[in-house]
């Protein structure tokens, strides 16, 4: 094999490397499980925002059930007729308490949000929300809330 071959073999190998190494960072490979929930509660918090069903519901599991009988249909559909409301939400999430168990986690959160006005200027709704979490082929998933509940009253 010739220096020439040798150069283009190794450079081969070199792109290569680097294409796995950006698809498994892109995946969620290169971030520990904290970081990955952290994220999820964020996207989650922007999603609210933005008035993104995808997105909020990107991080429901397709299992999603609740001690008082929602389902992630009925989450959705919740969400829908929240998101419909054409004032504008501010949500402010503070992690309180996240415990990872393997593939398996419990976080809890203060969460204060604002339908209006940013939160802080006026009257705001506060929840303690506590969620079960599991890793799933997409990542993590919620797949039970609870806490949430008092942010429809917001809504009727």
């Amino acid at each position: 094999m010739t220096l020439k071959r040798a150069s283009f073999a190794l450079l081969l190998v070199a792109v290569g490397v680097a294409v796995g190494v950006y698809y498994w960072q892109r995946a969620g490979g290169g971030k520990d499980d904290r970081q990955q929930i952290i994220e999820l509660v964020a996207n989650v918090e922007r999603g609210v925002e933005e008035k993104s069903i995808s997105r909020v519901m990107d991080y429901v599991s397709q299992d999603y059930q609740d001690e008082t009988g929602n389902d992630r249909r009925t989450l959705q559909q919740l969400a829908m007729a929240a998101f419909r409301d054409t004032q504008p939400l501010d949500v402010v999430v503070q992690l309180t308490d996240l415990e990872i168990h393997g593939g398996e986690a419990t976080l809890t959160a203060d969460v204060e949000f604002s339908a209006g006005q940013p939160v802080g200027i006026g009257e705001s709704t506060r929840l303690t929300v506590t969620a079960k979490l599991r890793r799933e082929r997409g990542g993590w998933k919620v797949v039970e809330a609870e806490g949430w509940e008092g942010a429809g009253e917001e809504f009727q």
